[in-house]
């Protein structure tokens, strides 16, 4: 899935991981593999938007007690509950 890798290496290339939940930056590209739906465009600008969409949501996922939280902020967050959620 050469499609996916070319994009994936560019975005953690310009992210320093400042915070990590669930999916790492190093994980992101197996993870997207094999969970996200492959999308080919003739506009670049789509496509590349579509797989950065995808790379971005997954550094938002959180392991839980009782499964899996989607957090709204990457930082903690003063007004979150214990997985960053409001």
């Amino acid at each position: 899935m050469d499609i996916i890798k070319k994009y994936i290496t560019e975005f953690n290339a310009m992210d320093s991981e400042t915070h990590k939940n669930y999916i790492s930056n190093a994980d992101s590209l197996k993870w997207l593999e094999n969970e996200i739906p492959i999308f080919e465009c003739p506009d670049k600008d789509i496509e590349k938007t579509y797989y950065f969409r995808w790379w971005t949501h997954r550094k938002h996922i959180k392991k839980a007690d009782k499964g899996f939280a989607i957090s709204g902020f990457l930082p903690d967050v003063p007004w979150g509950d214990k997985y960053n959620i409001i």
